[in-house]
């Protein structure tokens, strides 16, 4: 098994450091543009996480994103802010539920197809953050 899986087997779906990262990544999600103070900010929470870049990669394509999405599609999507414990509740029932069909491959082959279309609208910010995650944890 890669360290990716180990290491998100061992932070479960019911676990503070799982839920943590999905509630940061959540905010490339909201319908208004991030600035470099949020990027910062995004990258300096996940940098204390116990994730390797692999897996917060993982989470945010894989978890979070397919489930988040649609928030940038909506005419009045949600932009101050996502509500924790609901975000929480919809990432965590997708994982359960596609555990329990046999898939922990994250992202299906039919939904491979989606993941340029799910991932369009934050890939940019989402890799600004990644660098700054990796410059933070290097420094």
């Amino acid at each position: 098994m890669s360290q990716t899986g180990a290491l998100l087997d061992k932070y479960h779906v019911d676990s503070k450091e799982r839920q943590d990262a999905w509630f940061v990544i959540s905010d490339l999600f909201l319908d208004n543009a991030l600035d470099e103070a949020s990027i910062e900010h995004l990258a300096r929470q996940l940098a204390a996480s116990p994730f390797t870049m692999e897996d917060l990669a993982y989470i945010y394509e894989s978890e979070v994103a397919p489930v988040l999405h649609g928030n940038l599609e909506c005419v009045a999507g949600v932009w101050g802010g996502f509500n924790r414990e609901e975000i929480t509740g919809l990432i965590g029932d997708r994982i359960i539920a596609r555990k329990a069909k046999g898939s922990t491959k994250g992202i299906a082959i039919i939904e491979k197809f989606k993941r340029e279309y799910v991932l369009g609208q934050t890939i940019y910010d989402w890799q600004k953050v990644l660098e700054a995650t990796g410059k933070i944890r290097s420094a």
